[in-house]
């Protein structure tokens, strides 16, 4: 659950800036409040995922985001407040890449920063849970979770 207090690019958590000369990932927002993923593996100056979704967070207002990748299929997907939250018109992304660097993280995974990055959250910016599987999660289990949580936040 996030709450954008503001309207501006601000990250959620990760272990690197928006840099290919790092080894890491972050989930973030861009300057209007959409949804950003990045994940670098440190190797020929391209990173090895850079996805938008299409729709804007709404400040100052509870939200459940997700995004799930499913290595083995190559494919990924945005979810916000129940909905898929579109690539390019699309549900669901092309997630095929290399496999990252197999050396640590470029920094240390941090919440409300990039890692590394001199961009932390703003103030009136929360989060309530993050939660990481170690499986591609489907839009059913994001929407059960989300469905669990909503309550307690008014949405």
């Amino acid at each position: 659950m996030v709450y954008p207090g503001s309207t501006g690019q601000n990250p959620l958590f990760g272990t690197s800036a928006s840099s290919s000369s790092t080894t890491g990932l972050h989930l973030g927002r861009s300057t209007t409040n959409i949804p950003t993923l990045f994940v670098s593996k440190s190797v020929g100056g391209t990173p090895a995922l850079n996805v938008t979704a299409t729709t804007a967070l709404s400040a100052s207002a509870w939200h459940g985001v997700g995004v799930s990748i499913n290595e083995a299929g190559s494919s990924g997907f945005f979810w916000q407040d129940g909905a898929y939250n579109q690539v390019a018109a699309a549900d669901t992304f092309n997630a095929a890449y290399a496999k990252p660097s197999a050396g640590a993280a470029t920094h240390t995974l941090e919440v409300f920063d990039y890692g590394g990055n001199a961009a932390p959250a703003a103030n009136l910016d929360r989060i309530n849970c993050i939660a990481i599987f170690s499986a591609a999660l489907t839009k059913a289990n994001l929407d059960a979770i989300f469905n669990a949580m909503r309550g307690r936040f008014g949405i």
